[in-house]
């Protein structure tokens, strides 16, 4: 029964061609995109976890020049 699920399928993806490789393209991009999404959150969720004490991290950030630089004058 499988084989026969598996040789339909098949037949399927190849007289319909053009359809067969919009879906694998689309389907190929959209991975790709959401792997990339998670691995910018993952680093982005990580950054000070490394610290000690990192729930005692704060970033001080300027509203007037919209910067977080600190000045050591």
């Amino acid at each position: 029964m499988i084989v026969y699920i598996i040789k339909s399928a098949l037949r399927n993806l190849w007289i319909n061609k053009k359809f067969t490789i919009i879906n694998i393209t689309g389907f190929a991009f959209a991975i790709s995109v959401c792997l990339g999404i998670a691995l910018f959150l993952t680093k982005e969720y990580s950054y000070d976890r490394v610290n000690e004490h990192s729930g005692q991290i704060v970033r001080l950030i300027d509203a007037r020049n919209n910067s977080s630089v600190i000045d050591y004058e």
